[in-house]
């Protein structure tokens, strides 16, 4: 064992190493206790801990700031339930005091006439057999008025065929059961709203003409006389897969199937189905 220098003895070898050690314990055990300390947010403890180490010769340095924790945005309030839509009255059958506007096809265009279709279509016929029912009130305006601002629309390309056809039937319903205008309404629109009939088209059909057949089908008029267009497009198909048509020849055959119809349809389809066909012809290189 080393005796001390006072006791006349010679220095430790190992005595500054064991100093040093216990030094270094002290001072991690400081530490620890300020680590510790501030965690809890016990600021008499820190300052003990602080303290400690100044007296150890170490010098404290403040806490790290922690940086805010973001906000997370409360969870939405809960979208307030979508109110179903009214459901229309049924019509009375008294007439309206309004009067039945004039239709001014063959006179204004229909993208800025009210009323502006052909007399001779679907609708025009229908309204034609109503007689004194066609002066109906229907929310403020004869039923004629009602059903030829669905028909210019329509002709118009604003509405599609098949989206006039669920307002014509939509009208109906509300009509009164036993009324001439219901029945004739009923009858016309019976004729239209047929089921799409299967289309059979060849292998190597070109993708226009496929497009065209589906395009055709969303049609009402088209589903209900099928043989007028949709014959003529099957045709074209199998020439055209054949390799008997193509390129600018097909184009031009496509073409003539805005032809098939009279313009008075223009209420039920046949503005639609000459859209569709300038698509198709367009997409065949046609010019």
């Amino acid at each position: 064992m080393c005796r001390s220098l006072a006791e006349g003895g010679r220095r430790c070898p190992h005595a500054d190493g064991r100093a040093k050690a216990r030094q270094r314990q002290r001072v991690r055990r400081a530490r620890r206790a300020l680590a510790a300390a501030r965690l809890t947010g016990d600021s008499v403890a820190i300052a003990t801990a602080e303290t400690k180490l100044r007296g150890l010769g170490i010098t404290t340095t403040p806490a790290p700031t922690v940086p805010p924790v973001a906000k997370v945005p409360a969870p939405a309030a809960p979208a307030p339930p979508i109110e179903e839509q009214p459901v229309p009255e049924p019509v009375s059958g008294t007439p309206s005091a309004a009067p039945i506007l004039a239709n001014e096809w063959g006179v204004a265009s229909a993208h800025v006439a009210r009323i502006c279709y052909h007399t001779d279509g679907a609708i025009g016929t229908a309204v034609d057999r109503m007689g004194a029912d066609a002066h109906m009130d229907v929310d403020g305006e004869p039923l004629a008025n009602r059903l030829g601002f669905i028909a210019t629309k329509v002709v118009a390309g604003t509405l599609t065929a098949q989206e006039g056809l669920n307002q014509y039937k939509a009208l109906r319903d509300r009509l009164p059961e036993s009324s001439a205008a219901r029945r004739i309404l009923n009858v016309t629109l019976m004729r239209l709203d047929r089921p799409a009939p299967k289309v059979d088209l060849p292998t190597g059909t070109p993708e226009p003409l496929q497009q065209l057949a589906r395009d055709l089908l969303t049609v009402p008029v088209v589903r209900s006389e099928p043989h007028v267009e949709l014959q003529a497009l099957q045709e074209l198909a199998q020439r055209a897969a054949a390799g008997q048509l193509r390129g600018g020849h097909l184009a031009r055959e496509v073409r003539w199937l805005t032809d098939k119809r009279h313009e008075k349809d223009g209420d039920v389809g046949k503005t639609e189905i000459d859209r569709h066909v300038r698509t198709a012809f367009t997409a065949l290189g046609g010019r």
